[in-house]
């Protein structure tokens, strides 16, 4: 029973961390934002960190924490947190390429993935939830029968083994359609620089020919290339929008859910422009 009892103080704990992040960033930007990597309302990375203080400071007996001492709760709290949120970042970002949080312009942040203040936020926290929250989520707990937790336990694992799959099957998918959508960009872009060079190329060897009989020839046709590389420029910008376009209204509502989420998408040079496009039509479409 210690199990089910563990995975449902799990899904409860990412439900209270879903609602604090969800009200937070909210409120931090004037609208509502899900800030669940999961379609769920539970943000795991929670549910983790109470289980980890409800195994350590109650049900493992360790001497050293036995009196739960505020410093000791607090340091726990504080170098857990670090762990957690810098692998989490780290895995998500290496598996996915983006981020779903980003301390960059936070004080002493590491990498972006964690920072001082956040640190120390759940390191309070953590002294809040092993004083106070755990035993009372505890004392409910003790009353359920035990075929209720085994039900929840099931019920509970089987929600996140859905949600878990919608998730991954929707950033995989746009992972997909993105190479697609930059393998389409790159052939289009390639054909116009094509058709461009070789039209500049063409008349700038004309005036050559003819610079024997008038030196403005070859300035003339040299001056066509700056505009020529203008409509290039125009033209490209003009192409990634269309191709974007393309690949968002093709985008099921349930796969720009999730992408919505993302903080920021981790690519560089061409990638990050279109990251950064995809990501501007999908606030827009959510406002």
């Amino acid at each position: 029973m210690i199990i089910c009892k563990y995975v449902v103080i799990f899904f409860f704990y990412s439900f209270l961390g879903f609602i604090y992040e969800s009200i937070y960033s909210s409120i931090k930007k004037h609208g509502w934002q899900n800030r669940g990597f999961f379609y769920g309302p539970i943000i795991p990375i929670y549910g983790v960190g109470a289980c980890i203080g409800t195994l350590l400071f109650y049900d493992l007996n360790i001497p050293f924490l036995a009196d739960k001492n505020i410093f000791i709760i607090f340091l726990v709290g504080y170098l857990g947190s670090i762990v957690l949120e810098y692998t989490t970042s780290y895995v998500l970002e290496k598996i996915f390429h983006a981020i779903w949080w980003d301390y960059s312009k936070k004080f002493l942040n590491i990498n972006g993935r964690i920072c001082l203040s956040a640190s120390i936020g759940f390191g309070v926290a953590a002294i809040i939830i092993v004083k106070w929250l755990i035993p009372w989520v505890e004392g409910i707990v003790a009353y359920f029968p035990d075929a209720l937790m085994v039900s929840l336990s099931l019920l509970f694992i089987f929600l996140l083994g859905i949600d878990f799959a919608l998730t991954i099957s929707a950033l995989s998918n746009f992972q997909h359609n993105f190479n697609r959508l930059e393998a389409r960009y790159t052939y289009r872009m390639s054909k116009l620089y094509d058709n461009i060079e070789s039209s500049v190329v063409s008349k700038i060897n004309d005036a050559k020919k003819g610079l024997e009989k008038s030196k403005d020839k070859i300035t003339a046709k040299t001056g066509s290339l700056s505009s020529k590389t203008k409509k290039y420029n125009e033209e490209e910008e003009l192409i990634l929008e269309q191709e974007v376009e393309s690949m968002m209204e093709a985008t099921p509502a349930f796969e720009k859910d999730a992408l919505s989420r993302i903080s920021e998408f981790k690519n560089e040079g061409k990638r990050k422009k279109m990251s950064n496009i995809i990501k501007r039509k999908l606030k827009r479409s959510n406002e």
